[in-house]
This record gives C-alpha cells, sequence and structure tokens, in this order.
C-alpha cells in the first residue's frame, strides 16, 4: 500500500518579525530538509535559532525542523530537546506532540509516546492518524502499543462507516500485529472484513489471516490483476505472509520473503517500511539505518 506524502514540518510566512539573515538561514534549512540533507538543515536551523529574532512561529518551525533533521541522522535526544523546546513555546499546538510521540518511540519511551499521541490526536480519535502511529509503534518494536491503538482505531473506522481501500489495510495491520502477539481475535476479525464488504485486494490477505486461504492461493492472487498493480500486489504478499511466519517463530522461512519485500515493494510502500524494520529485528544485512 503506497502511504500519502506527508511533509513532516510545516510553517506559515508571518508578516514582519524575523531578520533577513536569520529567515535566509531559516530558509535554507527547509530547503535542506526537503532536499534530504539533514547537516544543513541542522546547521541552517541553529543559525536561524541563534540570532534570537524569529517571531514564536517560526521558533516552533525551526525547532520541529531540526528535530526532523537530527531524527533523519538518529539523533533521537537531540531531537527531544528540539521538540520540548517547540511544546513550551506552543504548548497548545496539537502538531508538536504528534511529532515528539515519534521521537519517543525512537528512545523506547512507549508510554510518554502514547501520553503525546493522545494529546496530539485530541479528543475525538482519528483512525487515520492512529493508524499511522500504530504503524510507527510497531516499526520500533511496541506492538502491545500499536495492538492497542488499532483496536481502537478499527471500531473508529466502522463508527466512520470508512470501506475505502485504505481501511482495508487498517484492518490488515490489525490482523499481523494482534497475531504478532498471540491475540488475533478472529471472530472479531471477521465482523471486519464483512464490514469491509469487498472482495478486492488485499482480501486475499485478510482471508489468509482468517484461516481461509493457503499461501499459494494468495500468491497466485498478488500475480493477477493489472499489470502496473502486480508489482505492489507481490511487494504486499511477501511482507505479510512473512509477518505470519515471524509470529510463528520460522525466521528461517520469513526472511526469504522479507528480502523479496526489500527488493521489488515500490518506493513509498508502507510495507517497504515495515520490511525494514523486521529485516533489522531478524539480523538481516538489509535492516533499516
Amino acid at each position: 500500500m503506497k502511504r500519502g506524502v506527508m511533509a513532516a514540518v510545516t510553517f506559515a510566512l508571518c508578516a514582519g518579525g524575523a531578520g533577513a539573515t536569520s529567515y535566509d538561514d531559516f530558509a535554507q534549512a527547509v530547503t535542506a530538509n526537503i532536499r534530504d540533507d539533514p547537516d544543513g538543515a541542522i546547521k541552517g536551523f541553529t543559525a536561524a535559532l541563534a540570532a534570537g529574532d524569529l517571531v514564536p512561529a517560526y521558533v516552533v518551525a525551526a525547532h520541529q525542523g531540526r528535530a526532523a533533521a537530527y531524527r533523519e541522522k538518529s539523533r533521537c535526544s537531540d531531537a527531544l530537546t528540539d521538540l520540548n523546546a517547540s511544546v513550551a513555546v506552543r504548548p497548545l499546538d496539537r502538531s508538536g506532540y504528534y511529532l515528539r510521540a515519534d521521537i519517543k518511540l525512537c528512545l523506547k519511551d512507549f508510554a510518554g509516546a502514547q501520553q503525546d499521541f493522545e494529546a496530539g490526536n485530541g479528543p475525538i480519535l482519528s483512525h487515520d492518524r492512529a493508524f499511522a502511529f500504530a504503524r510507527m509503534q510497531w516499526q520500533y518494536g511496541d506492538f502491545r502499543g500499536a495492538r492497542s491503538v488499532l483496536d481502537k482505531a478499527v471500531d473508529a473506522m466502522v463508527a466512520d462507516k470508512d470501506r475505502t481501500p485504505h481501511a482495508r489495510y487498517l484492518v490488515l495491520w490489525y490482523a499481523i500485529t494482534a497475531d504478532r502477539i498471540g491475540s488475533l481475535d478472529r471472530t472479531k476479525l471477521e465482523t471486519l472484513v464483512d464490514f469491509l464488504d469487498s472482495s478486492d485486494w488485499p482480501r486475499p490477505l485478510l482471508d489468509f489471516y482468517l484461516g481461509k486461504r493457503k499461501v499459494e492461493e494468495v500468491v497466485a492472487k498478488a500475480a493477477r490483476g493489472d499489470s502496473d498493480a502486480i508489482p505492489g500486489q507481490k511487494c504486499e504478499a511477501d511482507f505479510y505472509l512473512a509477518e505470519w511466519q515471524v509470529a510463528r517463530g520460522d525466521a528461517a522461512a520469513a526472511k526469504p520473503l522479507i528480502g523479496s519485500a526489500l527488493s521489488g515493494c515500490p518506493a513509498g510502500f508502507i510495507e517497504l517500511y515495515g520490511a525494514k524494520a523486521e529485516a533489522e529485528r531478524l539480523g538481516m544485512k538489509e535492516g533499516a539505518k
């Protein structure tokens, strides 16, 4: 499944405010983040903040932008310092809490990440945002936390009457995460699959987790359909079937499937990021950095 492109940091241009030099540094840092140049971003945001004349909106954006750059370099403690500063400047800005939740996951502060997610999400649960957060929890190995969030997310999905293709993947991640910790409720899964009321891909994978299809059937289904869709379907079959093997402690069977997902998943697919995290856990050289 291809994920939407979401900017790590957004900012609004404010009338007046920042001096020319500090604004130039800020703009160059934003550009560096866009170009995947974390060192340039850190340098630019540091200079902009040091000038001391940024208006509050820019201060928040600079701290969040530098945190994103630190995260790219796996400097999660430094990123947390910046996001703490961001929240201190704008304690009512939910995006700051949501960004900080990701960094706390990186630091294995699972309880703190959950608190920040709840603060960032607000009183009404967005099942899309919950799905994104649960995937982050899953990638960092907080499977029980991810299961808890996904339970609420699928309930919100049903309440919102969301039967979009995106919802099918939410249900699929609910299945693989619950299965991972040995607590998959197949009765609930079947209810969710019936709610989706679709025979389209990835239904064969959902049927597999319900025990209604064999591996060979899923693989065959993945190889059928629109030629443009087949590479993505194969990627997804490799990843989700690998997760079934991992949940049963069969790393030997899972590794070739994870390797196939790493080499075959189209750019931007959430399964590619999942495969990278799993490869690292399995001790594969192709694991995530």
